[in-house]
């Protein structure tokens, strides 16, 4: 890994964390532990992805594509 991908990656689980934060219902919406999680989440997520980046990726499109179909029908029924 190198130095822009550990910080894009801290970067990232940061504002995740903000944005898990913030969309939080109670009032105890534990903000440290929440950016300490969404960071620990986004470097285990880029290590499984990068492992499985093939197949992650077909599955990706395919979940998408069939989501954008579903979409497409639904509002072709109305």
């Amino acid at each position: 890994m190198n130095t822009q991908t550990f910080f894009t990656l801290l970067v990232t689980g940061l504002l995740t964390g903000l944005a898990a934060t913030l969309a939080g219902k109670s009032a105890r919406a534990r903000p440290v532990l929440n950016l300490v999680v969404a960071v620990i989440g986004a470097f285990v997520g880029w290590f499984v992805l990068r492992q499985i980046s093939g197949v992650a990726i077909m599955v990706g499109f395919a979940i998408g594509g069939g989501l954008l179909l579903l979409w497409l029908v639904r509002i072709i029924k109305k």
